[in-house]
């Protein structure tokens, strides 16, 4: 059945194994879930005198195996007046992958099989052109007819010196801010003269933060690298099935904070269980 309400988990990080929010500081998802509300530990009398940011991390998933959570937006709903303030925090990047080809000179038609793979393995394969921005478009459009990658874009760069063309496979729109595993070369059908070219596959870019392990911090108040901090919801195109995503939880306590009992904050994830 479509998504419901316990379908959406918020899971500590800190390792599969962790259940002590005070260790929930990025690194791997545990397998369990925020117990009792709590993330944070008490501020002391020494932070609310001086002032203090500390972090928390923990993940959202999609736990049903069969349908996604369409337009989530992940959101701070309630934040309680005139105690600590916290902003949520995402690692956001598109994945990047180069798939390059030697000897480019030397080929004379044929094809390319690639594999992409989430949660299952989707071949596709694209005709050889000695144009190279056609030998591109030819890869964009065989991978842009795959599920969810209808956004994936794909150039081509050719070097003379090194006889190498490369294309880069930028995975934007919908499939962007998204973990993606490195593409796998699954047949080489070039046809050539002379020495045979070779495909090769590298990624430079990790996409996050859907999918991605996040960082980790060594003490709660180090800032996690690369996460921006933001007051406003994050939205994105859906939380597939089970997808997960790490959110970052950054406190603040302002300096000569007053004690206050019950201090806390509200988050929350809301979307669509059907396509709107």
């Amino acid at each position: 059945m479509p998504v419901v309400a316990s379908d959406i988990k918020y899971l500590y990080s800190g390792g599969s194994t962790n259940t002590n929010p005070n260790a929930s500081l990025g690194g791997p998802p545990s397998i369990y879930q925020v117990a009792n509300n709590l993330l944070f530990d008490n501020v002391t009398s020494q932070q609310a005198s001086s002032g203090a940011t500390d972090y928390r991390c923990l993940y959202i998933t999609n736990d049903n195996a069969t349908y996604n959570f369409y337009n989530p937006a992940i959101y701070i709903a309630f934040d309680t007046a005139g105690g600590a303030n916290v902003q949520i925090g995402f690692e956001i990047a598109n994945d990047r992958q180069y798939v390059n080809i030697t000897r480019y000179s030397t080929t004379t038609g044929g094809t390319v099989t690639l594999t992409y793979t989430d949660t299952s393995s989707h071949n596709f394969t694209f005709a050889w052109s000695a144009s190279a921005s056609t030998f591109a478009s030819n890869f964009q459009s065989a991978i842009n007819a795959l599920g969810y990658l209808e956004d994936v874009t794909v150039t081509a760069s050719y070097n003379p010196s090194s006889d190498i063309l490369t294309f880069e496979v930028n995975f934007v729109g919908t499939a962007g801010a998204r973990y993606h595993e490195v593409l796998a070369l699954n047949a080489n059908s070039l046809t050539y003269t002379g020495l045979s070219p070779n495909i090769s596959i590298v990624k430079s870019v990790d996409g996050s933060p859907i999918n991605a392990e996040t960082v980790s911090i060594d003490v709660e108040t180090t800032p996690p690298t690369n996460v921006v901090f933001i007051s406003e919801d994050y939205s994105f195109s859906s939380l597939r099935a089970l997808d997960i995503i790490p959110v970052w939880i950054k406190r603040t306590t302002p300096v000569n904070q007053a004690a206050m009992d019950s201090d806390g904050f509200t988050l929350r994830i809301r979307g669509d269980a059907v396509i709107p």
